[in-house]
């Protein structure tokens, strides 16, 4: 029973492990496909040491949106007042 458990466990993490690691990139794919299928070992290193996010990439940035961002509106307010300036000298 023990021994059913421990491939069960095994199995899991391997699953695990290449699911996640079908979402890497190609060029970590290529290299952990095979650590991963080293029994138990390989799949606990790949979640511990493979699956680290690029740090230096900086990620993905938030997109604003244009009524969120104070250098729109005040750039927009300054275009109103200019338009309404030139509106009143006529």
């Amino acid at each position: 029973m023990l021994r059913v458990v421990g491939i069960v466990i095994a199995l899991v993490l391997f699953f695990a492990a290449l699911i996640d690691l079908s979402r890497a990139s190609t060029a970590k794919r290529a290299r952990w496909f095979f650590v991963i299928l080293i029994p138990v070992v390989g799949p606990l290193a790949w979640f511990f040491y493979g699956n680290r996010p690029n740090l230096a990439g900086g990620g993905k940035k938030r997109v604003v949106g244009p009524d969120d961002d104070p250098d729109y509106l005040w750039r927009i307010e300054k275009e109103l007042r200019k338009r309404k300036k030139n509106k009143d000298d006529q």
